[in-house]
C-alpha cells in the first residue's frame, strides 16, 4: 500500500475519533477524509460499489424529490446539507476497492477503540473539570445533563446523543471484548464500560438505555454460547434492578406507565405525555397525506401549526419536531420517503447476517430503537455517526473479509 493510502487509514481513524471535535472541526476532518479517497483513487484503476452506493443513498434522493413541493425553502436547504451525510458517505465508501478494505478493516479493532476512548474522555473531562471548579458531587450529578448541552461551547451536545454514543461505545467494548484475551485489556474495557453506565444513569434517557438493553441481548444471542447468555441476562436484571433503585432514572421510566396520557397542561408535561400529545398531531397530518407528505422545508411547520390548531400552544411555540424518525419521514415524504428507508435498513441487515457482519446489526438496531423516540437523521450527532458506522461496516457485506 502506497503513502496516499496510508493517509486514508489515519483520516478513517480521525472519522471515528470525530464525536470529540466541535462541529465546525467535524466538518473539516470529513472533508479531508473525502480528499484523502479522491486523491487516493486518483492514482489508480477506478473502482465503484454501485449497490452499497443506490442502497444506503436512496434515501437522500427522495427527500430530495420532496424539495419541489416545499414552500421554506431556507429550511429545506439546511435540512438537507445537515442530512448530506446519508449522501456523502456512501458515495465515498462505495471508492474503496476490495484490497483496501480488507487493509482497513485489519485496523477495525483500533478505529474502534479510537471511538471508545473518544466517548468515555468526552464524558469524563466536563464532568471533572466542572466537579473541581464549581460543584460538589451532588450537585454535579444533578447538573450535569445541563452542563454537557449549554456550558461547554462548541462540545455542546444533548444528553440523549450524548447517551446514544455511550450505549453504541459499550457496544463496541464488547465487540473487542469478545476477541481479547489480554488480561490488562479486557480488565480497561470492563471498567469503561462501568464508568459509561455510570453516565448513562446520570444522563437518565429512556431511548437509549432501552436501545442497549435489547442490543446487548441480541449481541449475547450471536454468541450462541450459553456462557454469554447467561451473563449478559444476569447483567441486564442487574441493570434494571439499578435502573428502579435510583429514584433520577426511575421516575423517567415511571412515565411509561402512563403512556396513554397526553398534555393537559404546561405543569403536566412530561417526555411520554409530550410525545403522545405529537403523535396524534403527526397522525392527523399523514391521514392528510399519506403519500407524498408535506416536503423537507414544510413537515415540522406543518406539525407546529397543527400543534397549534389542536391546542398544544405550548408544543407549537417549541416547535418540537415528530419525535420519532419514522413519523418524521412519512411528514417529509410519506410513503414514498419511509419505503426507501426500511429498504435500506432491511437489505442491510439481511446482507450482514448472510455474511456474520453482526456489528453491523448491533449498530442498525440500536439506532433504529432510538429512532422510535428521537429524529436521529436529522441532528448532526445522530446521523453522521448512523451514516459513517452503516457504511464503513456495510463494506464486509460486499466483499469476503474474515
Amino acid at each position: 500500500m502506497n503513502k496516499r493510502f496510508s493517509f486514508v487509514k489515519i483520516m478513517t481513524g480521525f472519522m471515528f475519533a470525530l464525536v470529540i471535535f466541535p462541529s465546525n472541526i467535524k466538518a473539516i476532518v470529513i472533508i479531508l477524509f473525502t480528499l484523502s479517497i479522491l486523491f487516493l483513487i486518483n492514482k489508480r484503476k477506478w473502482s465503484f460499489n454501485k449497490e452499497l452506493f443506490l442502497t444506503n443513498a436512496v434515501l437522500y434522493f427522495v427527500i430530495l424529490i420532496t424539495l419541489f413541493y416545499s414552500n421554506n425553502l431556507p429550511y429545506a436547504l439546511n435540512k438537507l446539507q445537515t442530512m448530506s451525510a446519508i449522501l456523502v458517505f456512501p458515495l465515498v465508501f462505495s471508492m474503496i476497492n476490495e484490497k483496501e478494505v480488507k487493509e482497513l478493516y485489519k485496523h477495525k479493532k483500533v478505529y474502534l477503540s479510537i471511538y471508545i476512548v473518544g466517548v468515555f474522555l468526552l464524558n469524563t473531562i466536563p464532568f471533572f473539570w466542572y466537579f473541581i471548579t464549581h460543584y460538589s458531587f451532588i450537585e454535579i450529578i444533578t447538573h450535569y445533563p445541563r452542563i454537557i448541552m449549554v456550558d461547554i461551547g462548541k462540545y455542546g451536545i444533548h444528553p440523549i446523543y450524548m447517551s446514544l454514543h455511550c450505549s453504541m461505545a459499550i457496544i463496541f467494548s464488547l465487540i473487542i471484548f469478545k476477541d481479547n484475551t489480554q488480561k490488562v485489556a479486557r480488565l480497561t474495557l470492563i471498567v469503561l464500560n462501568l464508568i459509561l453506565i455510570l453516565f448513562l444513569l446520570i444522563y437518565a434517557r429512556k431511548g437509549p438505555i432501552l436501545a442497549l438493553f435489547i442490543t446487548v441481548f441480541i449481541w449475547a444471542i450471536f454468541q450462541n454460547k450459553t456462557k454469554y447468555y447467561i451473563s449478559i441476562t444476569t447483567a441486564l436484571i442487574l441493570g434494571a434492578i439499578l435502573i428502579i433503585s435510583i429514584p433520577r432514572t426511575k421516575e423517567r421510566f415511571a412515565e411509561l406507565l402512563n403512556i396513554g396520557n397526553t398534555i393537559t397542561s404546561v405543569e403536566k408535561e412530561t417526555s411520554i405525555s409530550m410525545r403522545v400529545t405529537i403523535y396524534k398531531s403527526v397522525k392527523d397530518l399523514v391521514i392528510q397525506s399519506p403519500l407524498l407528505g408535506y416536503g423537507i422545508g414544510d413537515y415540522n411547520d406543518k406539525l407546529r401549526v397543527k400543534n397549534k390548531e389542536e391546542g398544544y400552544i405550548n408544543l407549537s411555540k417549541k416547535s418540537y419536531n415528530a419525535h420519532n424518525q419514522y413519523l418524521s419521514f412519512l411528514l417529509i415524504g410519506g410513503a414514498l420517503c419511509l419505503l426507501p428507508f426500511l429498504f435500506m435498513i432491511s437489505k442491510n441487515i439481511i446482507m450482514a447476517i448472510h455474511t456474520n457482519n453482526h456489528v453491523l446489526v448491533l449498530i442498525i438496531i440500536l439506532f433504529s430503537v432510538v429512532m422510535l423516540t428521537e429524529n436521529i437523521l436529522e441532528r448532526e450527532n445522530g446521523v453522521i455517526f448512523f451514516s459513517l458506522f452503516l457504511n464503513f461496516f456495510a463494506l464486509k457485506n460486499y466483499y469476503n473479509i474474515d
